[in-house]
Order: C-alpha cells, then sequence, then structure tokens
C-alpha cells in the first residue's frame, strides 16, 4: 500500500510542529477507513461485482425509474400529508444496501382572480421509504407557476419488501388578502432510485 507521507528531516533545535503528525496520521487512518485512492488500488482492481448490484446481463447497474403524468389535485382545504399514487414497482431488498433516490416533481397553481398576494401559499413534498423520510422539500411558496421541485436522498436499506411514497402538504400562513388557489395539481413525477452494496 503506497502512503502519502511527507517526509521531514529534523535538525538540532527544532520543534516538531503537530500539524506535521496530524497530517501523516490523517493520510493513514483515512485509508484504514475505506478512503482509497489510486495510489493504493491498482486500475480496474474494483469491478461491477464490488460496487453495484447487475441486471440479470450482468452489465447494468441496479436502476429504476418511474414517472407519473396524470395530475394529482392537492386537496387545499387539508392541511395533512396526502399520498400522490406514483405507480413504483415492488423493490425486494438484497442486503445491506444503499439508496439513493432522485426526483422531480412539477406543481401548477391556478387562483379564479390573480391574487393580491401568493408568496404565503406554500407547498412541500417528501419521500419516505417504508415510512421514514428519506429526503423532503420544506415549504415553497407558490409565487412561481408551473414550477419544478427537485428532490434527493440517501438511505441504508435491509433486506426484504420496500415501499416508496411521495406525499405532498399544503399550508398557508396568512398574509395580504391571501386565499387558497382554485386548483392545485402535482402535474409530472419523475422517480430515479439507485441501490448499492454497502
Amino acid at each position: 500500500m503506497a502512503h502519502n507521507y511527507k517526509k521531514f528531516d529534523f535538525e538540532n533545535g527544532d520543534i516538531p510542529v503537530p500539524e506535521m503528525w496530524n497530517e501523516n496520521m490523517n493520510n493513514y487512518s483515512s485509508e484504514l477507513n475505506g478512503m482509497l485512492d489510486r495510489d493504493n488500488l491498482p486500475r480496474n482492481a474494483v469491478g461491477v461485482s464490488q460496487t453495484k448490484y447487475a441486471a440479470s446481463d450482468g452489465t447494468s447497474a441496479f436502476v429504476s425509474y418511474t414517472s407519473y403524468t396524470t395530475p394529482f389535485a392537492v386537496q387545499t382545504d387539508f392541511k395533512g400529508w396526502q399520498t400522490v399514487p406514483i405507480p413504483t414497482p415492488a423493490m425486494q431488498g438484497m442486503g445491506d444496501e444503499m439508496l439513493a433516490i432522485e426526483a422531480s416533481i412539477q406543481v401548477n397553481a391556478t387562483w379564479a382572480s390573480a391574487p393580491a398576494d401568493t408568496v404565503n401559499n406554500l407547498i412541500r413534498f417528501q419521500i419516505l421509504v417504508d415510512g421514514i423520510v428519506v429526503c423532503e422539500s420544506g415549504p415553497l411558496s407558490l409565487i412561481y407557476q408551473n414550477f419544478c421541485v427537485p428532490l434527493d436522498g440517501v438511505v441504508a436499506i435491509t433486506s426484504g419488501a420496500k415501499t416508496i411514497e411521495l406525499q405532498v402538504r399544503y399550508q398557508m400562513t396568512g398574509g395580504i388578502a391571501a386565499t387558497d388557489p382554485t386548483a392545485l395539481e402535482v402535474d409530472d413525477t419523475a422517480i430515479v432510485w439507485t441501490r448499492w452494496k454497502r
């Protein structure tokens, strides 16, 4: 194993600086903790079988994708979390894995007449795996029309069936002549999830 130690020549009267020792120990401990680099791994030393699940043909990463294009009407009179019925296929965990999820969600709000204030009309999204929140957007203002919300997160999973859910929540915090939109829709949703061995 190659090391990135810096060589220092000390002379009488020199005082060793702690930072020198710390830097060398940090390089060594980082490699023990898995932070290997090209200095200590030869080319092609890590193959597909060590880094990701292979598809049935043995060539592709274990990646899944789903999209939902049917508009989902968000109930503005209900301020709790609502589940968007995205068509996620059944997923079976194969052991200790890392699951990365990326999503893009389009939102469209309409009013009967142009409101004086839409800054305080807020919408939030979250993605759950087996009921555990993996990523969330935080409150977003409806001041923009037809905007896209990006989400991404990573979670550790174990063996067994897993359920992925997308949830949305609408709220209004008040403000100048704040009113609920006459229609609030999640128009398009695209979700990609990738699994790796831990």
